[in-house]
């Protein structure tokens, strides 16, 4: 369980040990493989193959993972969970864009997390390398209004790219689809110039007509018209391993089928952990040939 926010050095600790004994630590820090972690990725295959249970020293780096993913599930859909509103304020440091549950919908990968706490370093970078979101035929997470504008996959636009579009908006305050409205319509380009100061009121013209194209039609209809959305949980987020298919051949001693996940609410501890432990094996193993 997940009861207070001190768990989550002591969960740091436990895997730099055991990342120090089997090589798991090694690997992710450098972003590549390595011989002890493939060793240790085919040993610990085997060893599951037989027993049912993952070699005990790495069992503190995938039990580190599983608790970071449940920390963000109960962040995202637990009631009444004491460290919230802490939780939130620390997630709102990175990259001062004043986004807390909005990240785990974003490209985490191309965002400098340093700014929050080296906890919530780790809750991000454990949900972006475990996990993939789908947000196909889904609904505003959690209201078109609070829909980010940077890093959001949903919102394909060039200039919202842009450093230097990102610098000026952040100064003003324009992190979110609802900083570029005022009540129920787009704010005029001279009025984003003004908040901005040093961009054009052309520049802002074309920008405000690019998030509009680049929103899904139904959020563009949704805009003005559920504001409270805001304070109740967000939809369901649907989840599937951050992992690619790997053919096995056929006469195979091991198989290493990924858990089957729906949603990010429903998904269970031991679906978690399973899932944390087949995506870092599978990658241990990936591009090498089997041996018979």
């Amino acid at each position: 369980t997940l009861d207070n926010e001190e768990a989550g050095p002591s969960g740091d600790r436990a895997e730099r040990q055991a990342g120090a004994r089997s090589g798991v630590g090694q690997s992710d820090a450098a972003g590549g493989q390595n011989t002890d972690l493939t060793t240790a990725g085919a040993n610990a295959l085997s060893c599951s193959e037989q027993t049912g249970r993952w070699p005990r020293h790495d069992r503190p780096v995938m039990s580190g993972r599983t608790f970071r993913l449940q920390a963000a599930q109960r962040l995202l859909y637990g009631e009444e969970i004491a460290w919230a509103d802490m939780a939130y304020a620390l997630l709102r440091h990175v990259e001062d864009l004043n986004y807390d549950k909005h990240l785990f919908v974003l490209n985490l990968r191309e965002m400098d997390l340093s700014a929050t706490t080296l906890f919530y370093q780790s809750v991000l970078r454990a949900w972006s390398s475990v996990l993939r979101i789908s947000r196909i035929n889904t609904q505003p997470f959690p209201c078109t209004e609070e829909e980010p504008l940077f890093h959001n996959p949903l919102i394909q636009s060039r200039m919202i790219s842009s450093p230097y579009i990102q610098q000026h908006f952040r100064r003003a305050g324009i992190t979110r689809v609802k900083n570029l409205r005022s009540g129920n319509s787009w704010k005029t380009a001279r009025e984003l110039c003004a908040e901005t100061e040093a961009l054009s009121a052309r520049l802002m013209q074309r920008l405000r007509g690019e998030v509009a194209s680049a929103l899904p039609s139904r959020f563009r209809e949704a805009l003005g018209q559920d504001p409270g959305r805001n304070h109740q949980p967000p939809p369901p987020l649907s989840i599937s391993a951050a992992a690619g298919e790997y053919q096995w051949e056929k006469a195979a001693l091991l198989s290493f089928q990924m858990p089957i996940l729906t949603t990010l609410k429903d998904a269970s501890k031991k679906s978690l952990y399973e899932t944390c432990v087949k995506v870092s094996y599978r990658g241990s193993l990936a591009g090498l040939k089997e041996s018979h």
